[in-house]
């Protein structure tokens, strides 16, 4: 797993950047905390190396993974 950090705006709110050019280009972060709730987007089977899963289960696990990955970096 990928360490990743939450960084605290002024309002309470975490976010998570996992470091994809795609969330700096886009304006969103890989996941946002909230009080009670933390909400994952854009997340897609891309394997560390840059290639992707040659089939659906494949995509799907590896998008599991990086939602965890999040999921772990705010202690859920």
């Amino acid at each position: 797993m990928t360490a990743l950090t939450p960084q605290r705006l002024d309002d309470g709110r975490e976010l998570l950047d996992s470091g994809s050019p795609w969330e700096a280009r886009m304006g969103y972060s890989r996941a946002v905390r909230a009080g009670a709730f933390v909400l994952v987007a854009g997340c897609v089977g891309i394997l560390p190396d840059g290639t992707y899963p040659r089939d659906l289960a494949g995509q799907t696990a590896r998008c599991l993974e990086r939602i965890e990955e999040a999921l772990v970096a705010f202690g859920c």
